[in-house]
């Protein structure tokens, strides 16, 4: 987790919940998701493994982090977010499991990726021909570990909040907001595994990473060790070793706390929306009730 949100989560509760409205009620300060060199970018780099694989050394996080100090934009769980992409990853989803719409092609992953050289994380990873056919001379880095250590990850985090009963309910009357993202990313697991976090999402890990073994040619692929540094990530990349360590990032902590974030704003976003539709309702009520008693005079 960055300074900048390790400081926003750590405001008192009243403080946070009043910047969380602000942003609900378009007051707060605009975000602007998209890269400033759209046109100067192509992609360079496909990271397929899944996500919250080793967080503490190769998970996307720190793997992302890594990325950026060698001077990527890689294009992340974050940017699909802010970019509003989110509905758009589930289309090709179901183009691609469910032969529902158009199958993507380079022009598709154009669209969402301009302006970014690296992609990385779920739902992309799961597009491996399809994006190794689309950036032919990009190269492949699939980061692992352990499946046990992988499931328990996940149980700990992604799972955990899509568990969340509220989000079921929440979709709806935010549609803007949770809407967007919550059945999007649990269509992600639902293509993987049906959501059987046991035996078959462990089966479907271990015919992923083989699978990404069989598609991209070993010049092109590099299998990223857990805890293995810079040295095989600059070599497989042609960059120089940069000072300092390699970026060690266990946001699991950070990932509950985000999401926590994320859940607050569905709410007052919800709250918001009750109210628009009440005060009209309330108004008409309040009319009628006008009317009925003028009648009876």
């Amino acid at each position: 987790m960055s300074e900048h949100e390790r400081a926003l989560f750590e405001k008192p509760f009243l403080t946070r919940t009043a910047t969380t409205l602000l942003h609900v009620l378009g007051l707060g300060p605009k975000i602007d998701p998209k890269p400033k060199d759209e046109s100067s970018r192509t992609m360079q780099v496909l990271v397929l493994g899944l996500g919250r694989c080793g967080t503490s050394y190769i998970g996307k996080k720190a793997l992302r982090e890594a990325l950026k100090i060698l001077e990527y934009r890689p294009y992340d769980s974050p940017d699909r977010f802010l970019a509003a992409h989110d509905p758009l990853w589930g289309q090709a989803l179901r183009a691609k499991y469910y032969n529902q719409g158009k199958k993507w092609g380079r022009a598709d992953f154009d669209k969402v990726t301009a302006g970014y050289d690296a992609i990385l994380d779920t739902p992309c990873c799961f597009f491996v021909e399809e994006l190794t056919t689309a950036y032919p001379d990009a190269l492949v880095i699939l980061n692992a570990r352990p499946v046990d250590n992988w499931l328990y990850s996940m149980r700990s985090t992604i799972w955990a909040v899509h568990a969340w009963p509220s989000w079921k309910f929440l979709q709806y009357i935010d549609p803007k907001i949770t809407g967007m993202w919550y059945p999007n990313r649990r269509l992600e697991w639902e293509v993987f595994c049906n959501h059987d976090y046991g035996d078959r999402c462990r089966e479907a890990f271990r015919k992923h990473y083989e699978h990404v073994r069989q598609v991209v040619p070993k010049e092109r692929l590099l299998e990223y060790e857990l805890g293995s540094g810079w040295e095989p990530l600059c070599r497989f990349l042609g960059k120089e070793i940069p000072d300092g360590e390699f970026p060690r990032v266990n946001d699991a902590e950070g990932f509950l706390l985000r999401s926590g974030w994320l859940w607050w704003y569905g709410v007052l976003m919800a709250l918001v929306n009750v109210v628009k539709l009440g005060l009209p309702v309330a108004a008409a009520v309040a009319a009628w009730l006008w009317y009925k008693k003028s009648q009876s005079y």
